[in-house]
């Protein structure tokens, strides 16, 4: 059955992709509307990656589609309902280990083969200023460094919980949760699908009331059955702003502090603090932030700062060498540059996007060096529908992991 499923996903996403790519280039395309109370869609993204890494006899080259069915009801006012279907599959061989195939001769790319109900979820606003959602769905707090989809790879990271909105206070945003599951980025087939997380909460509070600056508070309290050792409680604050300067100059900042100790089963005495800082301008398209991180760790198994519900991708570079905090922590001091080029407008392709980070990572409990490492990525719109990306990592070791290097090219469209 479910092999059914999937064809039919892939095969409408492809349908749907050639229809669209053919209506921008003659005259436009427009989603024909079925009823004024319901909204569909489809979200198609290619993408290949080739990884070569040291140590792994084979170089990885991985190209997948991936593609998302999903609708939407919304009846009145007080009440709607979404569904969606999510299929992802390789398009030719699989040279590459999909941490489900079993090719541990290849660098891993963590998009497995797969088809499963990536969302359904019932939403209730009878209450003012606010939103209650139940079942299975997609949540990104802040910059995801804590609660996040995994949005980058293929299969995103979704949270069977309910999850209620508040904005009743002027300027301020809560947002509480309780999370019974976790599905992972692994797939339908893997036995690491997913997180039992009962007993399981959420709680983040955003103000932006005051001039140039938003100010966040929040606990994040995880109950982890298959790992007992991500069970934890983090508390922290979060503050980012940009303040105008003069010349169409503004300065960029950002201030965050946490603390994470051990929970429910945890048997580890974890006590362990995150920093975060950055400082940087910003000047029209242009803007270039110096930052420092800090996870700690004391040494042992079990005592470092972790965030096993974040999209890590974005975090402590591109190449993914520490989606798990070493046992001495983490220092990631960063420099990032960004510029958005305004293309002329026209038909064809819109303005272009780069980026540039400079990572040098060492132990936060050790000061030892761990490596460095370079991202760079180049984005941009074409036909107006069609999202067009070119990204690449290059990790050097120097006493951490193995050197490592990425590239990515990927096509992604949203009907």
């Amino acid at each position: 059955m479910k092999k059914i499923i999937k064809t039919t996903l892939i095969a409408a996403g492809l349908f749907m992709t050639t229809t669209a790519f053919s209506g921008v280039a003659f005259a436009g395309f427009e989603k024909p509307q079925i009823h004024e109370d319901v909204d569909y869609w489809a979200d198609m993204r290619y993408r290949y990656e080739y990884v070569e890494q040291d140590g792994i006899a084979n170089d990885a080259d991985a190209s997948t589609f991936r593609v998302r069915l999903g609708a939407s009801y919304s009846p009145s006012d007080m009440f709607s309902f979404l569904a969606e279907l999510e299929a992802t599959t390789p398009l030719g061989g699989e040279s590459y280990n999909n941490t489900n195939n079993g090719k541990t001769a290849y660098p891993v790319v963590a998009d497995p083969d797969s088809t499963e109900l990536n969302r359904m979820q019932v939403t209730f606003s009878a209450i003012p200023d606010t939103n209650v959602t139940i079942g299975r769905q997609r949540i990104i707090l802040d910059n995801a460094r804590f609660v996040g989809n995994v949005g980058w790879r293929q299969n995103e990271q979704t949270f069977d919980s309910v999850l209620v909105t508040n904005n009743s206070i002027k300027d301020f945003t809560m947002h509480a949760a309780y999370v019974w599951n976790v599905n992972r980025i692994f797939g339908s087939q893997s036995d690491n699908r997913k997180l039992d997380t009962d007993n399981s909460w959420v709680f983040n509070g955003r103000y932006s009331g005051i001039e140039h600056v938003t100010l966040v508070g929040y606990g994040y309290l995880l109950d982890v059955d298959e790992n007992s050792a991500l069970s934890s409680q983090t508390f922290g604050f979060r503050a980012t702003g940009k303040h105008p300067i003069n010349d169409g100059y503004s300065l960029i900042y950002t201030a965050e502090y946490a603390n994470q100790t051990d929970r429910a089963d945890n048997t580890n005495d974890l006590n362990a603090n995150y920093f975060r800082g950055e400082l940087g301008f910003g000047h029209k398209g242009l803007s270039v932030v110096a930052g420092f991180e800090r996870l700690e760790g004391e040494g042992t198994a079990g005592s470092a700062f972790q965030t096993p519900l974040a999209t890590l991708h974005g975090q402590n570079g591109w190449a993914d060498k520490f989606l798990t905090t070493p046992d001495n922590g983490l220092d990631d001091i960063t420099l990032t540059v960004k510029y958005k080029y305004d293309v002329p407008e026209n038909d064809i392709i819109g303005d272009v996007k780069f980026t540039a980070v400079y990572h040098d990572y060492s132990a936060e409990n050790t000061s030892t060096d761990y490596g460095n490492e370079w991202n760079f990525a180049v984005g941009t719109k074409l036909l107006d529908s069609v999202n067009l990306t070119l990204k690449y990592a290059d990790y050097n070791e120097d006493g951490f992991s193995t050197d490592t290097e990425k590239f990515w090219f990927q096509l992604g469209m949203k009907l």
